[in-house]
């Protein structure tokens, strides 16, 4: 009976040690390859060598097609779609669309552009826009006084027009300062007048104004644009699988992305009419730029997958096209395809 146990116990051991893996004691350290080399470390999906190869064929024959080369107007802008998946792999599938823009750019001797669609770069971007809006809103201040001064209603007058101010509209709009911007206009208009525009401070008489001056700020087809968040939190701990919930309701008020204009206008106080209207923009709209787009650049990943007993076999598909978004039509087409397999020995099986 002992020696029975004593020869399990072995075989068991010895099972095992065969499944185990061998333990590997070579020392630590980095190795430079050249991005085209194998790595050795195997794996049947695509390698760096794929990608540059692929790129590089790709990159010669979508620069030589008559869309390109024979185009009236040059440079012909491309926006990039982000590449489908469609593999049993994830990777980021936006290295084969970076590589490809790469190699264009590199041989299209400015043929070619291709709009940024980079979310961090397109976030900065929105941020230089705004602050030069901002930065020339004292030009705008001056421009929109000059017209008023110089308008017929002004030099026509005999003596210095009475004017009184109405706070302004704010129609549609969550981060403008509308009363902010009427004093700093109305000080504007002082500068430039030269006397012909009185502005009166106490406006309780209304006999004393001859017109008023206001303004509507609006933003072109918007609403304010609320941000509901809801906050829940365990106030009341009932066991340790059960608690309730005590939810609370915190509204943020979000900058929209759209053209912001300021109408100022004068009216007339006897019989309330617009006697001057002056529209100025205020905020230009950030627009990505995919509009400006002539073509579509777009791709798929595609994989026929098999596994038997450990060994794996993939047929990877790499396809571009370059599309005509307007009338849907594929201009160019180019793919890419490898097959590997990998084999496993006995011991990892």
């Amino acid at each position: 009976m002992i020696y029975k146990k004593i020869v399990l116990a072995t075989s068991i051991s010895l099972l095992l040690a065969a499944c185990a893996k061998p333990v590997d004691t070579r020392p630590t350290y980095t190795q430079v390859l050249n991005p085209d080399e194998s790595d050795n470390i195997g794996g049947s999906f695509l390698e760096s060598n794929d990608i540059r190869t692929m790129a590089s064929k790709m990159a010669v024959q979508l620069l030589s097609i008559p869309e390109i080369t024979e185009a009236s107007h040059q440079p012909v802008r491309i926006a990039i779609a982000p590449v489908q998946n469609s593999t049993a792999y994830i990777f980021d599938k936006d290295i084969l669309s970076r590589k490809l823009r790469l190699e264009l750019s590199k041989y299209a001797k400015g043929k070619v552009r291709f709009i940024s669609q980079n979310r961090a770069s397109n976030a900065m971007r929105h941020k230089i826009i705004h602050e030069q809006d901002e930065t020339a809103w004292t030009h705008l201040f001056k421009n929109a006084a000059s017209k008023l001064v110089n308008s017929a209603i002004v030099q026509a007058a005999k003596k210095p027009l009475r004017i009184g101010l109405i706070p302004p509209k704010n129609i549609n709009l969550t981060d403008m300062n509308a009363n902010s911007f009427m004093i700093m206009f109305r000080s504007e208009a002082i500068n430039q007048s030269a006397g012909k525009l009185s502005f009166i401070q106490d406006i309780g008489k209304k006999s004393a104004v001859d017109y008023w001056l206001t303004g509507e700020f609006f933003a072109e087809s918007i609403q304010e644009h609320e941000l509901k968040h809801k906050l829940s939190s365990a106030s009341l701990l009932v066991n340790r699988n059960i608690a309730i919930a005590s939810r609370s309701e915190i509204t943020i008020k979000k900058r929209p992305n759209v053209a912001k204009s300021l109408a100022l206008l004068l009216v007339d106080s006897n019989n309330e009419q617009i006697v001057f209207s002056n529209l100025e923009r205020l905020e230009r709209k950030v627009n990505s730029g995919v509009g400006r787009a002539t073509y579509m650049l777009t791709g798929e990943v595609k994989g026929l997958h098999k596994a038997s007993g450990g060994d794996r076999s993939d047929y990877i598909l790499v396809d571009f096209q370059l599309v005509d978004y307007v009338n849907n039509e594929i201009l160019w087409e180019d793919s890419y395809e490898t097959k590997k397999v990998t084999r496993r020995s006995a011991v990892y099986k």
